[in-house]
Order: structure tokens, then C-alpha cells, then sequence
């Protein structure tokens, strides 16, 4: 497997579908949006590239520290199992805990609220489970005697078959309660759930009648926040709780924050209270791989809001790594000179006489080649893993990239590092060096540098040293959707942004958002009302009342790009498409009064001698229905359309982007224009359009600006 390669590929699809999901009608707005997907860092960031170094062990077996420890005899026998490789994983007994893990077990065999706060695939499961497990052994019988919650329920799945290799033949019971969990066997085959598995363990409770019976009590329970909110809610649930509570772990502790942190730090209380155990008698265990740094103080204190108990920085248990130990002289591999097919003959690393060929020729002088390849010839399986292990153990230039990679930075990163001798700090702050390419490999082809690095990782990731992998790569990429972007107002320059801009840097107009609408791909601007006191529900004239609120409605209000409080957006364009074509030329206009509603080219009379709008930079709406230009809205200009009277391109019959798709009503040229209103496939609301005008650079944008209001509630068909 070659990540980058593949991060490569997922980076091209992503930026594919992107472009074809979102269909955007205007074919200016779409053309500056596909120019900002191809743009770099707007989709993602990286990919990043870091190695995760071995974790230092502790001084002892587990099992030898048993009487000091205090545990179980039956624990150290648990948690023995073979798995479908047919490979056997050792009891507890004998396992050799990382330092952090031996820690963590220390402190919460102590009693000690505790946070483990260590890499992907480190072990903090087993960090809480092994003590848990003690106590259980310690205090057998039903009853829950630990809580564990999980922010997913994935997660307490994947946990759930994990506990079942641990805990056979231990006696100590446990369940998984959430929504998926069936009443029992006739609820599990009338709602199609899964029933209980033939081959699950005995200690593994499946059916919620039987989690709830006295007798049969978990000891360990996982679930979910949301659920544990039912639990203490239901009366038939709460009595699974009591005194016998001793622990409290919540999995993934980073992703309680805000809103759902104050939810669950009050949910935590509750339980607390239920069980009697507002004394800090409860044992709190979070666990994260994200909560850390360098100072731990923050830590403890975010632990210690959300528990409500008190947390020691000393009781927050971080990786610990082991040194990096090479020798201290070594060789360096000539110039690079990797082709891609070269590349790709590293997809299977284990033919040795490839891996062999390889190496001759791209990365080690021909005698150690031939002196690793007699020593490891007659290993089997494991022969090219040991050959790479004693290739690479001494070269100069593997070695600098294991120790750049300790902290993660890109792969351009660290060919500028190789070519220049810039750290990756160095070259984010701009920091010029006066001992410029002084690299290790100062002056080399970039394109083939790269291939170089992608080589030592895939060879080192192979290799092995003293039964350990020589290195341990990762790849990290961080994905987003497309959202937030900004538009010039000014119709000549529609020039688009990426991020939050006050006005335009090219023609000083003012921006706003720009929202599309997902069932037809029209563009608009999306604006509130200047003054949160002016209420512009009537303006979606329902009643006659509604039209008589609307009447007294000024006829200009401000329009600011946020609003100023609980009122509903207003969208407004330019232009009208027909959406009956949506290829990649921009569609016509339907007709010259419905679509050119909005040209900078005239004067607007109303407004030219207010400078007001134009120094706050600020937009105006206007709704002056006297004007004799708006003779063809004039007409029961309040009434609220009939579904024959929606725009085609917002019919929700109309299905964008399908070949031979057609929009219904289609108004021929010279036809009265219709309204615009949003719709999803399943709704079109209709509402009420209004006219804007803007007031900052354009004058001339009076009388043809028609609107969209729309409540900020029925919005998810805008998006972009």
C-alpha cells in the first residue's frame, strides 16, 4: 500500500465531485469557484507526514507486579485469545504495559481521578479496562459497577466485541445500551435488529430486559450521553443505577465541549446525585488522544469542570517515547535518481530479490547490500523485513528524515529540509537562512527527492529491527466542505473569496455571503435587515392583514451581512436563469424584465443624492411599488402564488443536471415575469419578493432588483 498514492487519488476524486455535485448556474460564479477547488489548502490541508515513534515500556511484566498491584489472580489469566489470523494474543499476565498505561493502572487502582491522554493505537482502552476488570473480580455479583460513554455509538460497538475477547470465562458481565439495543428477541425480529450472536460469550448481556433484570445486572455498561439522559429520565431504567457505581469513564473526553460539554458535565451531576456519590467517592477516567500539550494544567482544569471533581496535572497520563539509538557513523546514499515506475514496483514489499534490486541500485553501497541479504537469505517470510532493517539502520539520510518527522510537516517540507537545511518551523515563518543549501541533498532534482523520501518510507515502514518496525509512518490530511464564501456586490466585478471579506479588493464595493440554491444552482446574496425592530414577516403576505402590515412598512430599510437578531434572512440577485440547460456555457435569460433586474448601468434617481448607504457601505432595500417602471409587479403585488406560479426553475418536478430533464411553464420571451421562491424536492415555500437596491458603488441599482425573503428556518436547500 502506498499512502500518499492514495491520498493523492482521494484528494483528485473529492475535488472532482465537488465540482459536479454543486451545480451553480452562472457561469462566471461557477468558473471562480472551480478556480478556488484547484486552488491548494481549500479542500484540505496536507497531506502531513509524521512517524509514530515506539512507546517506552515499563520495567515489568504486569503479572510480576501482581501482589505489589494488588490484582486478581483470574485477571492476569484473562484477556488470552486467538484471533481470525489464527494468531494468539497473550493473556494480561504477560503483558509488558507501556509506561503511560502502567501509570494509568496505578492510578486508578489507587483511586485517583485520572485522564489518558496518548496517540491512535496506544493503548488507552486497556489503560482503564485492566483496573476495571480488577474491581469486578474484587466485588463479584450483578450490579453496574462501571459506566463507560462513548460519543458514538461505532465507537461502543468496536469496544463491545473487544470486551468479549477480554472477559470470557471471567464471569464479569456486560452489556451495550443504546438505541440499537432490541427489548428482546421478538423486538429484535419485528424492528429488524440484530439478535443475539450464536458464538457471543457467555458474560456478554444482549437484550435490554435482561440488562434491567435485578439478577442479571451488568457490571460494566457502555452507552451514549444522549441515552444515559434517558436512563435517569425512565423510571424502569433509573434502577440500573445505585451505590454500586465505582467508575465513570467517558472515551473521546475532547469532544465534550460548548453546548455539549455544560450538557454533560449536568447530565454527570445528575448521576451522580442518583447514586449517592456527590462526595467524590466516584472514580472519573477520560480518555483522548487530542487533549494534550505542553502545559497540563488547562487539562486538569477541563477535566475537572466536566466531571465536577478535582484533577492532578501529576494524574494526567501522556506517551512517553522510546530514544532514537543509532549509531554514530553511517553512510549517504548517492543522488537520486528514482523513476515512478520505480515507485510503483514498492507496492509489494515482500519479494526479496525485488526489495534486493532496489536497494542496489537507489539506496545502500553494493557491499552492505550483499552482507544484509547472506545474513537474512534464509529467514522465509520474515527475510525481507530484516534485510531493510540492516539496509537502512545506518544510512545518513534516513536517519535525518526519522528524526525531521518526529513532529508532522509536509512532504515539501522536508525536501526543502533535505535541499536547504531549513526546519519546517523555519520555513513556515519565513526565516531565511544564511547557510543556504547546505541540505543534505542540496541541489537535487525536487521531483526526484520526493520519490526519494516516498521510498524510505515505504521501505522503513517494512523494515524491522529487534522484532520491531524500524519506523511506524503516518499520513495526515484534514478535509473540509465547501462553505463561506463572499461575493462582490458590484455586478460589473462579482469577484469571489474565499474567507470573510468587508469589501471588495478590487473595485471597494461591499461583499456578502453567497448561498446557491441546491435544487436549481441560482446564485444569491444573502443580507439581514439593518434594524432588528423591523419585522419583514408581513412582506410573505399570507393574510390580508399581512398585506395590510405591509403596507405600513417603510419603503427603504438597510441591509447589513449579519443580523441583529432573531430575524430571517433576505436573498437577492442579479439575474434569473432558466435552469432547463444546465451545461457548461451560462444559461439565457428568460426574459429582459425578469432577469435583468439589477444593471449598474442606470442612475438611480431615488437615492443620488444620498451619500448615506454609500459611506456605510451598507445596501438598501427598496419596496416602492408606485413607480411606473414596476407596472408589471404592480399587479396584487402581495398575493401569495399558486404552485403554477413558481419559478420553473425551482419546480421541485425539475430534476438539475439530469440530461433531458425539463422545467415545466417555461415563460417564453416577452412573457409576464414570474416570482422567484425556494424550493427543495419536497417543499417549496412561497414567499413574497421584494426589490433591492444598493447604495454604496451602484446607484443605478434601483428599480429592477427583485428579492427573495426567506425564514431561517427553511433553509437547507441553500447552500454552497
Amino acid at each position: 500500500m502506498h499512502p500518499i498514492d492514495i491520498v493523492e487519488r482521494v484528494k483528485t476524486n473529492y475535488r472532482n465531485y465537488i465540482k459536479t455535485a454543486f451545480l451553480v448556474i452562472d457561469g462566471g460564479l461557477r468558473g471562480q469557484m472551480h478556480e478556488r477547488i484547484d486552488q491548494a489548502n481549500l479542500l484540505w490541508r496536507g497531506p502531513y507526514l509524521s512517524l509514530q515513534r515506539p512507546y517506552r515500556l515499563a520495567e515489568q511484566r504486569l503479572g510480576s507486579q501482581a501482589a505489589r498491584l494488588g490484582l486478581q489472580r483470574s485477571l492476569l489469566s484473562a484477556g488470552e485469545y486467538v484471533d481470525e489470523k489464527g494468531e494468539r494474543h497473550p493473556p494480561f499476565g504477560e503483558w509488558t504495559l507501556f509506561s503511560h498505561q502502567q501509570q494509568a493502572v496505578e492510578q486508578i487502582l489507587a483511586g485517583r481521578n485520572t485522564i489518558v491522554a496518548s496517540g491512535t493505537g496506544s493503548g488507552k482502552t486497556e489503560a482503564f479496562f485492566i483496573p476495571i476488570l480488577n474491581y469486578c473480580l474484587h466485588h463479584p455479583g450483578p450490579g453496574i459497577k462501571a459506566l463507560i460513554l462513548y460519543p458514538m455509538n461505532a465507537l461502543a460497538n468496536d469496544q463491545y466485541e473487544r470486551f468479549a475477547r477480554y472477559l470470557a470465562g471471567t464471569g464479569v458481565t456486560f452489556a451495550r445500551y443504546t438505541g440499537d439495543t432490541p427489548e428482546d428477541e421478538a423486538d429484535a425480529q419485528f424492528n429488524d435488529k440484530e439478535l443475539r450472536p450464536e458464538k457471543l460469550c457467555a458474560e456478554a448481556i444482549w437484550y435490554r430486559r435482561d440488562i434491567r433484570d435485578p439478577a442479571s445486572l451488568p457490571n460494566i455498561l457502555m452507552t451514549n450521553y444522549a441515552m444515559l439522559e434517558f436512563l435517569l429520565l425512565r423510571k424502569y431504567d433509573r434502577v440500573l443505577f445505585d451505590q454500586r457505581l465505582q467508575f465513570l469513564v467517558l472515551d473521546e473526553v475532547h469532544t465534550y465541549y460548548g453546548a455539549r460539554g455544560i450538557e454533560v458535565a449536568c447530565l454527570i451531576r445528575r448521576l451522580k446525585e442518583h447514586v449517592g456519590k456527590l462526595d467524590g467517592a466516584l472514580t472519573c477516567i477520560g480518555t483522548s488522544a487530542t487533549v494534550k500539550g505542553e502545559e497540563l494544567s488547562p487539562v486538569a482544569r477541563f477535566a475537572g469542570e466536566l466531571f465536577g471533581e478535582r484533577f492532578q496535572t501529576e494524574h494526567i497520563c501522556t506517551e512517553q517515547y522510546q530514544p532514537i539509538e543509532r549509531d554514530a557513523a553511517g553512510y549517504m546514499p548517492a543522488a537520486p535518481t528514482i523513476e515512478e515506475a520505480d515507485i510503483q514496483k514498492l507496492r509489494d514489499l515482500s519479494d526479496l530479490d525485488r526489495v534486493y534490486d532496489f536497494c542496489l541500485d537507489h539506496i545502500a553501497p553494493d557491499e552492505l547490500v550483499i552482507a544484509a541479504m547472506d545474513a537474512v537469505r534464509d529467514q522465509g517470510a520474515d527475510a525481507a523485513a530484516e534485510f531493510l532493517g540492516k539496509v537502512l539502520a545506518d544510512n545518513a539520510l534516513f536517519r535525518a528524515i526519522e528524526q525531521l518527522l518526529v513532529e508532522p510537516c509536509s512532504l515539501d517540507e522536508v525536501t526543502t529540509f533535505l535541499q536547504t537545511g531549513a526546519s519546517p518551523a523555519e520555513q513556515r515563518s519565513g526565516m531565511a537562512r544564511a547557510d543556504a543549501l547546505v541540505g543534505l541533498r542540496a541541489g537535487c532534482d525536487e521531483l526526484y527527492l520526493r520519490r526519494e523520501v516516498e521510498a524510505y518510507l515505504l521501505l522503513g515502514a517494512k523494515a524491522r529491527s529487534n522484532d520491531q518496525p524500524l519506523i511506524r509512518p503516518k499520513v495526515h490530511i484534514f478535509w473540509r466542505g465547501l462553505q463561506g464564501f463572499y461575493r462582490c456586490t458590484n455586478n460589473s466585478c462579482g469577484a469571489l473569496y474565499t474567507e470573510y471579506i468587508d469589501h471588495c479588493e478590487r473595485c471597494q464595493a461591499r461583499c456578502l455571503p453567497v448561498e446557491v440554491c441546491r435544487n436549481c444552482g441560482q446564485d444569491f446574496y444573502r443580507a439581514y435587515a439593518d434594524n432588528p425592530d423591523l419585522d419583514l414577516e408581513p412582506l410573505i403576505a399570507k393574510t390580508k392583514r399581512d398585506r395590510k402590515r405591509a403596507e405600513s412598512l417603510p419603503n427603504t430599510f438597510l441591509l447589513a451581512d449579519e443580523p441583529r437578531g432573531d430575524d430571517f434572512p433576505i436573498h437577492f440577485t442579479y439575474r434569473l436563469y432558466d435552469n432547463s440547460k444546465t451545461n457548461d456555457e451560462e444559461s439565457g435569460c428568460r426574459s429582459s424584465g425578469a432577469v435583468c433586474l439589477f444593471t449598474p448601468s442606470e442612475r438611480c434617481t431615488d437615492h443620488a443624492g444620498d451619500a448615506t448607504g454609500a459611506e456605510s457601505g451598507r445596501l438598501s432595500c427598496s419596496r416602492d411599488r408606485r413607480r411606473r417602471g414596476w407596472g408589471h409587479l404592480r399587479t396584487d403585488p402581495w398575493r401569495i402564488p399558486r404552485r403554477r406560479d413558481l419559478a420553473a426553475h425551482c419546480r421541485p418536478v425539475h430534476s438539475p443536471g439530469v440530461p433531458g430533464a425539463q422545467s415545466r411553464n417555461t415563460p417564453e420571451r416577452g412573457a409576464r415575469p414570474q416570482r422567484v421562491y425556494r424550493g427543495t424536492g419536497d417543499h417549496v415555500r412561497r414567499e413574497r419578493a421584494v426589490r433591492l437596491l444598493r447604495r454604496s458603488r451602484c446607484a443605478a441599482a434601483a428599480r429592477r432588483a427583485q428579492a427573495q425573503i426567506s425564514h431561517p428556518q427553511r433553509r437547507p436547500d441553500i447552500h454552497v
